[in-house]
């Protein structure tokens, strides 16, 4: 014998919901829970699906066009075939008209907008199970009732009343649990804002006296800088003036000691040119000295000016060997160029300077260069830029003094047990030459092998437009 075994199908609902978003969230929440669902936009589509299925209960919105929940509701009931089918309303419950217009059409629960799943299910188990019970119940009877002024007749019976009132009453204990846990958030919220707040406020403090003290510092650091440049500019003050009332004097003493050394006034003794000799030595090491300090306390005060002008190179770097062409004769040391540049090259940058510069390096070359050995310069011209270099067959200078070349007084030919000429200045002179052009200045050395200063003019352009270089 062969036995057949029937499974009963899943219980079926009928949805009406005009929002697509909220029809298809309660279709996904009944499905998931072993449902079959059908949906309806309205009213009107919803009574057309009932005239083929037969579901457990109806869940309708009420707000929807053509035929809204109330009207469906009472649809439902007034027909005979359809009026046991339970009826679940979504309301908001926001006016207790709702509650009266529900029972007049004979609604059997309401549930309140947003609801939980858990909520929900548990309504349609309630159905579930009373359903039975509650057809029994009925009564067909209407009873008129007047609310704010209007007559409703309620077609709902006992069981549908009590029903309908057990869910308001449940949706308003889930209501007030809702608001009580959310009076509770908002109290956490209201305890850490204020927490915040107190933060806060000490952070402003704290941000307040960092301003305070920042502004403080920058009156400080304006003062300090006015102060510097006040100073600076006393300074550069000082030394013309000084300079000034210093090179008067020498001058005269240079000048006596040239006409007593060419015995313009009579012939001296060994002794005695010896004695003059000295003080002309002197006098020029003491100008030299002056002229260093002025032009180095001009170029830091930035109160040095380039003076451009459209230049030979090669006549310029001619002239600067020739200045130093007789010291070198007389010290057995051979000067000159190897590379000269072209006779036509020329440069736009400012011509004594760059004499100066010159002058610096190259009696400097001579000074440390014993008899016998070679001083040359080298001149490259690349794209935006000249590159000179002095190289020497002198007594170089150790690795560990390289970085105090450039500074001012750092003499370091007494290291070397030469005699101190120099004024300490030169170099840092020089240095800050070529920077005021735009350049820079290196030296490579081995010591007792010789020395190679170099350095860079970049290609200028006169305020007329001339070109850097031709």
């Amino acid at each position: 014998m062969i036995s057949v075994q029937v499974t009963e199908s899943p219980p079926l609902i009928l949805i009406a919901e005009d929002s697509p978003t909220q029809r298809e969230m309660l279709r996904h929440m009944l499905d998931k829970n072993d449902f079959l669902v059908e949906a309806a936009t309205n009213g009107r589509e919803a009574l057309t699906l009932l005239k083929r299925i037969r579901p457990i209960a109806v869940i309708t919105d009420i707000d929807m066009p053509e035929m809204d929940g109330y009207a469906l509701c009472r649809s439902i009931k007034e027909d005979r075939e359809l009026q046991n089918i339970p009826v679940i309303l979504l309301t908001s419950l926001s006016d207790p008209e709702n509650v009266i217009m529900g029972l007049e059409c004979g609604a059997d629960y309401f549930i309140m907008k947003p609801y939980g799943e858990e909520f929900l299910l548990s309504r349609i188990q309630h159905i579930q199970a009373n359903h039975i019970f509650e057809t029994k119940q009925r009564e067909q009877s209407a009873q008129g009732i007047c609310f704010r002024g209007k007559k409703y007749f309620i077609n709902s019976n006992r069981m549908q009343i009590l029903n309908l009132l057990l869910s308001t009453y449940e949706t308003a204990i889930q209501k007030n649990e809702e608001l009580a846990n959310a009076t509770e958030e908002l109290s956490t919220l209201n305890e850490q804002q204020e927490e915040n707040m107190a933060e806060l406020e000490s952070k402003n403090r704290q941000l307040m006296s960092v301003n305070t003290e920042l502004e403080l510092q920058r009156k400080i650091a304006q003062e300090a800088k006015y102060q510097a440049e006040e100073a600076n500019r006393a300074k550069s003050d000082f030394l013309a003036n000084m300079s000034h009332e210093l090179r008067t004097p020498l001058n005269s003493v240079i000048g006596f000691s040239e006409v007593l050394q060419d015995q313009m006034f009579g012939p001296l003794n060994e002794k005695q040119q010896g004695y003059v000799n000295n003080i002309l030595t002197s006098g020029r090491h003491q100008l030299s000295l002056i002229n260093d300090i002025l032009d180095l306390s001009k170029v830091e005060s930035g109160k040095m000016e380039l003076e451009l002008s459209n230049f030979s190179l090669r006549e310029t770097l001619d002239a600067s060997l020739m200045m130093l062409r007789g010291k070198a004769l007389k010290s057995g040391i051979k000067l000159g160029m190897d590379h000269p540049p072209e006779a036509d090259s020329r440069i736009v940058a400012d011509q004594r300077k760059l004499k100066q510069i010159l002058f610096n390096l190259l009696s400097n070359a001579v000074k440390f260069t014993p008899a016998g050995g070679t001083v040359t310069v080298n001149a490259e011209i690349y794209d935006t830029y000249v590159e000179i270099s002095i190289d020497d067959t002198g007594i170089g200078i150790r690795e560990e003094d390289l970085p105090k070349l450039f500074h001012a007084f750092s003499q370091l030919e007494s290291l070397y047990t030469r005699e101190n000429e120099g004024t300490g200045l030169g170099l840092a002179l020089t240095r800050l030459l070529v920077e005021l052009h735009g350049g820079r200045v290196w030296v490579k050395s081995i010591f007792g092998s010789g020395s190679r200063f170099s350095f860079t003019i970049p290609f200028l352009q006169t305020a007329t437009g001339e070109p850097n270089i031709t």
